[in-house]
């Protein structure tokens, strides 16, 4: 008998954007390696991928009725492969969450929660690198300021943000996406800040393409990283519940 049957399943929906899958789902295998010890293929948690590509564009909105329900599709899909709990993958979307978690019945885990969590005591000005649309939601800046953390955001900042998104798509533009990231690196240093928080797991991809000169909260491995904590604590309860069961 398969005894991996008897784990949780994490379920992820991701393709927000398509190059996003991969890099998270590596995440979660490595904070498998470095939270727990997984060593063998049959230490990993078991992952259940709805791959569900989503309208977007950068520089104007889509219809929000459609974007709801190709996410509730996706998620619906999770549920209904067998997934112990689901995460969103994208940071943007996050803004329907509180509708998508009432649709469920299966828990639905916060990128937003994943990511405050990593700040540290010390993290009291921090550069927000989004989408337009996260930051124009104030995902972040509303409970950063209630964590008494100084959200900085400038303009043409955000301009190389969102061409580093868009670029990332076309494999002919990584080399300068690699040097808009390292510039902007620079621009944000001599601000004398410190530390940028990732809130767009596209631009988790982007900083991972060329050299890091900022301390980084970044949501994708900030949600891989829950993802995994929250897989280790249902299989030891289950584990403790069938002990107690058995004995």
């Amino acid at each position: 008998m398969n005894k991996s049957l008897n784990k949780p399943v994490i379920g992820v929906l991701s393709g927000i954007g398509p190059k996003v899958t991969g890099p998270f789902v590596d995440s979660i295998i490595n904070y498998s390696q470095k939270l727990y010890g997984a060593v063998y293929d049959h230490d990993y948690p078991p992952i259940l991928i709805s791959s569900q590509p989503v309208c977007f564009y950068a520089d104007r909105e889509c219809d929000q009725e459609v974007i709801v329900h190709d996410l509730l599709e996706g998620l619906k899909r999770l549920e209904d492969g067998g997934a112990t709990f689901a995460v969103i993958a994208c940071n943007t979307v996050h803004k329907y969450f509180d509708f998508l978690k009432e649709q469920l019945n299966i828990p639905l885990f916060s990128i937003l929660d994943a990511t405050l969590d990593e700040l540290a005591p010390e993290d009291k000005q921090v550069v927000l690198l989004a989408t337009e649309a996260t930051v124009k939601s104030n995902l972040y800046q509303d409970k950063l300021t209630q964590k008494g953390v100084e959200v900085v955001w400038l303009p043409e900042w955000q301009k190389v943000v969102t061409d580093c998104i868009v670029g990332l798509r076309d494999p002919g533009e990584h080399q300068q996406i690699v040097s808009m990231w390292e510039d902007l690196q620079d621009a944000i240093v001599a601000r004398g800040i410190e530390t940028a928080l990732i809130g767009c797991t596209d631009f988790s991809v982007v900083a991972g393409l060329g050299k890091v000169k900022l301390k980084l909260i970044d949501s994708m491995k900030a949600l891989a990283k829950m993802c995994v904590r929250r897989y280790w604590e249902i299989l030891e309860r289950s584990k403790q519940n069938s002990f107690a069961v058995n004995y």
